[in-house]
């Protein structure tokens, strides 16, 4: 069991090698469309304004205001719950980012030959070649921006990925099985310890999304399904801000059979992650400000 996820970049036949290898492999498919009408219904926001999120590079209001991010925290929310119970073929925009240190996730980038995308173009959309140009050209900067802004990752940068496949002389098919027979080696299979990391992503991204919308900074983190929510220096001397977080998190812990304890944080030794250890987690997001636990039973 593993989970596949498929970068395309525009006019590049990503969707169709998504498909083929999901076919093969007896996984089910959740392309990005999918996702954000998944997104729509679980969290009221219209569709129009999610697609938005993640199709059009952020304004110079958005960069200050970090308008976007709030969409990409639902969005964020709604993948990783999809991605839960395994089997999965994801194709869309941002998923790598989500899950870049899951080992059982096989990270794939579909891309073309320049020529054939700008032929691809001038067939759908019934353009000249010059302005099909110009359109690939635009398309692939706003989203190099949209990926630079919300992550500071350029989404063309072949490190990101463990294959990057070219659809030229490698065909469709050629490049489903490539992908099939590449996540069915042992490296790739789901053990205990990804599923648990999989899992820890998925609730911090639910946290995160029931609180987005207070318009607080914060920091969610999740280790061994613990969920630690870091609120920022001029925050926390509001207990107002610390008793919205705190009533908020309930109406997501409550069901889950969790409880909620408040008070200072005091990084333990030997305390890890789920990507780094606790004491790293303080000070990549600045030591300063109350550490909020939240220990939620599995």
């Amino acid at each position: 069991m593993a989970v596949v996820m498929i970068s395309k970049g525009s006019y590049s036949r990503g969707e169709q090698v998504a498909e083929a290898a999901a076919v093969r492999l007896g996984y089910a498919t959740v392309a990005r469309e999918e996702l954000l009408a998944e997104t729509s219904d679980e969290y009221n926001i219209p569709e129009a304004l999610l697609e938005r999120a993640v199709y059009d590079p952020p304004s110079f209001w958005e960069r200050i205001s970090k308008g976007k991010q709030k969409y990409v925290t639902y969005i964020r929310a709604a993948l990783l719950k999809r991605l839960r119970p395994d089997n999965i073929v994801y194709h869309g925009l941002a998923g790598q980012y989500f899950v870049r240190r899951v080992p059982h996730v096989l990270k794939v980038r579909v891309i073309a030959d320049a020529e054939d995308r700008v032929k691809l173009v001038m067939e759908r959309d019934k353009l000249d070649h010059d302005a099909a140009l110009d359109l690939l050209k635009q398309t692939d900067d706003d989203r190099r921006r949209w990926s630079k802004h919300l992550y500071g990752i350029e989404i063309f940068d072949p490190a990101l990925y463990d294959i990057v496949l070219q659809i030229k002389h490698i065909t469709l098919e050629q490049a489903a099985e490539i992908v099939c027979q590449t996540v069915k080696a042992d490296n790739f299979a789901t053990t205990p310890t990804s599923a648990r990391l999989l899992d820890d992503l998925a609730i911090a991204a639910e946290v995160d999304a029931a609180i987005v919308d207070l318009n607080v900074d914060t920091t969610v983190h999740c280790s061994d399904g613990k969920v630690d929510i870091l609120l920022r220096e001029n925050v926390v001397r509001s207990d107002r801000v610390a008793q919205r977080v705190e009533k908020r998190a309930h109406r997501l812990v409550a069901p889950m059979h969790g409880r909620i304890v408040f008070g200072d944080f005091q990084p333990h030794i030997g305390d890890v992650g789920q990507e780094t250890g606790h004491a790293d987690f303080l000070r990549a997001n600045g030591s300063a400000g109350r550490r909020y636990r939240c220990i939620v039973s599995s």
